[in-house]
């Protein structure tokens, strides 16, 4: 019975490790020349990582879209935000300094929240997508947003 079921849990290693190896990211850097594949698509923030700390924010509603010309709209944990963004051919992304937003006020929590998402994307400096999952992060990976696209 035991060298069933030691055959059993090396069987389901070994399919695991098949699964996981085979299953790697295949991650393309956004560039100018293919920023387009990113436009005109609710971007749902599921993670961010700001300055090394991790916030969950899967609940929150909060996305992005991109526009052909550039502008970048959404939704903070709150409040609605749009402002712009520029990328060029070598992937390198360039943020304003401040988005604009609406004026709503809303839990404390909710607006720490905002606060942090805010912050965090002007100090990101590239995008790449696997998929429909969109990362957007800094050159040294202490600051990343993890989005999602719903088909």
């Amino acid at each position: 019975m035991k060298a069933i079921f030691r055959i059993f849990t090396l069987t389901l290693c070994v399919i695991l490790l098949t699964g996981c190896h085979t299953m790697r990211e295949q991650r393309t850097l956004v560039t100018a020349e293919n920023y387009n594949t990113i436009c005109d698509m609710a971007w749902t923030l599921q993670t961010m990582t700001l300055d090394g700390v991790d916030y969950d924010l899967k609940e929150t509603g909060s996305f992005l879209q991109f526009s052909q010309d550039g502008k970048v709209s959404g939704k903070a944990p709150v409040n609605r935000l749009f402002g712009s963004m520029a990328i060029d051919n070598q992937g390198q992304v360039t943020w304003p300094k401040v988005f604009g937003t609406t004026r709503m006020a809303g839990p404390e929590e909710a607006m720490k929240l905002e606060s942090s998402f805010l912050a965090a994307l002007p100090k990101t400096a590239h995008i790449t997508r696997d998929g429909l999952v969109l990362y957007i992060s800094s050159l040294d990976n202490q600051t990343k947003l993890v989005f999602i696209v719903l088909p």
